[in-house]
């Protein structure tokens, strides 16, 4: 037996392995007992995950602190939780903060919840403030304050405790020993060319159930983003994985994304995850910077980092990651680009739509959006860390796909319909179709006799993956052309793999007979 914290009483606890991080801090807690939530059915209950809500009652007049906060009471979620997150009518969610109380009996220290701002679109704006998630580890009551009373507002609760594989002293023990060829989560890596760090799969920290609501859609990747997760420093190696999954499921469930909002997730052990479903060496359209999503990818660093940095482990995993996949897309590091912002996203831009924006290769969150992420601590250091991914790139590649003319009927072939009116440049008619383009280092210097796939992802393939049409061997002056036979909608790649002396690269995508996808 163990006293309830907030009401004096005994109670029986739920020992818990996660959410040993969780630090004692905060204020006492007030003397009154805590209202006991009636959540209902979860709107998402299946494969071991709970996604439910409940009402936040209004504080007290008296619930005013010294320092100015309004603080609610301390609130019972009637089960235990991993993240939670609280939904406003009428009050900016950026100026409240809230703290857990951890299975181990301490409360959190106080969290900047934030407001989701910057990060999507997948769907219409959600038409209520509403905050980041912020982890919990197990908790099971949660406190929180504002600098404005609040006249409605509820809580939003992920558990994904029964999703979790059982923890095990062995798997602990495991767990303890951080790395991608020690940790048992780091084993299943994918693969995606030379130079890629281990990036833990989807498959992994979802154990193959969490799926996007939609396809991915693809876009073009001009920048990188950083961002932090808005969610507590204190957590263990192998909690890194639930914090991943619970945050996708806040994403999907709560704010109505398509999937996890970021295409990557680094923890403060370096672990590196994929995030946003649709192949790690894409460009993926996220929900990660909004009005830029189309032409960005988006690294979420988990944890808040207002006050302090990321920890060397987690900077060194970003750096590697950031050379790897800007190298990919044939980007430098340092620099700037030119991006305009879109109109489905300018809500959460600093700029009007349509705007050109000037931005870093590696960029801020605040850099485009009204946000403080990815903390200014994590901020500061943006200058040394582009630095830092330049000098690890020793060499970069550049690869051009293009259309070339209509390839020729084979000979002896009967006649052929009229050939459709032509498309734009980027969007060329189906059917036998001629691509063209050249291999080359960043200096322009050509790279010969290097083999070259052609690749396709038809519209309805979504997650799955591109199959290989053709192939081709560059000539002395880096150049290469393959005869395809394109399908409408299918999507088109130039793909090098790299070799002991030069990275892997891929091309711009090239969209037949339809646009790119929008978000």
């Amino acid at each position: 037996m163990a006293t309830d914290p907030v009401t004096g009483t005994a109670r029986l606890t739920r020992r818990r392995l996660l959410g040993g991080g969780l630090a004692a801090g905060g204020a006492a807690l007030l003397g009154r007992a805590a209202p006991a939530l009636a959540s209902g059915a979860p709107r998402f209950g299946r494969a071991g995950v709970a996604v439910f809500d409940a009402p936040l009652p209004a504080p007290a007049l008296a619930a005013r602190t010294p320092s100015g906060w309004i603080e609610s009471a301390p609130v019972r979620a009637g089960r235990p939780f991993d993240v939670v997150g609280v939904e406003w009518d009428g009050l900016d969610a950026s100026v409240a903060q809230l703290r857990v109380l951890g299975p181990r009996g301490a409360w959190s220290p106080w969290i900047d919840v934030g407001g989701h701002h910057g990060h999507g679109p997948d769907g219409p704006l959600p038409p209520r403030g509403i905050s980041d998630p912020v982890w919990a580890g197990g908790a099971e009551l949660v406190q929180v304050r504002a600098r404005a009373p609040w006249p409605a507002a509820r809580l939003h609760f992920v558990d994904v405790s029964g999703a979790r594989p059982p923890e095990t002293p062995a798997r602990a023990a495991l767990a303890a020993v951080v790395g991608p060829a020690a940790h048992p989560l780091a084993s299943p890596v994918l693969n995606a060319g030379a130079g890629q760090p281990p990036i833990i799969a989807r498959r992994v920290w979802t154990h193959g159930r969490f799926l996007p609501s939609q396809p991915p859609g693809y876009g073009e990747i001009k920048l990188a983003f950083v961002h932090h997760t808005q969610t507590a420093n204190g957590y263990g190696p192998g909690q890194s994985a639930a914090m991943v999954l619970s945050i996708a499921h806040y994403h999907r469930d709560v704010l109505g994304w398509h999937d996890v909002g970021y295409n990557f997730l680094v923890d403060r052990f370096g672990q590196i995850f994929e995030g946003r479903a649709g192949g790690i060496d894409e460009a993926v359209v996220g929900a990660q910077a909004g009005g830029y999503n189309l032409e960005s990818t988006g690294v979420g660093t988990l944890g808040s980092f207002q006050a302090s940095p990321p920890p060397p482990a987690a900077m060194r995993a970003i750096v590697h990651l950031l050379a790897w996949k800007l190298s990919l897309h044939g980007l430098p590091a340092l620099g700037q680009t030119t991006v305009r912002v879109s109109a489905e996203g300018a809500v959460y831009s600093r700029y009007p739509a349509g705007t050109p924006v000037a931005l870093d290769r590696i960029s801020g969150h605040r850099d485009g959006d009204s946000t403080d992420c990815p903390g200014t601590a994590f901020y500061r250091r943006l200058p040394s860390l582009r630095q830092q991914v330049d000098g690890l790139v020793t060499s970069r590649a550049v690869l051009t796909l293009g259309a070339g003319p209509p390839a020729p009927p084979p000979a002896g072939a009967p006649g052929q319909a009229p050939a459709a009116a032509p498309g734009p440049p980027s969007t060329p008619p189906s059917g036998p179709l001629t691509l063209e383009g050249r291999l080359t280092l960043a200096d322009g210097s050509p790279i010969p006799a290097a083999p070259i796939s052609v690749q396709s992802r038809a519209s309805d393939r979504g997650a799955a993956g591109e199959s290989t049409v053709a192939g081709a061997t560059t000539g002395p002056d880096g150049t290469w052309s393959a005869t395809v036979a394109a399908g409408p909608g299918s999507r088109l790649r130039a793909v090098y793999a790299g070799d002991a002396s030069h990275p892997a690269v891929i091309s711009p995508a090239l969209a037949i007979g339809a646009p790119t996808a929008a978000g």
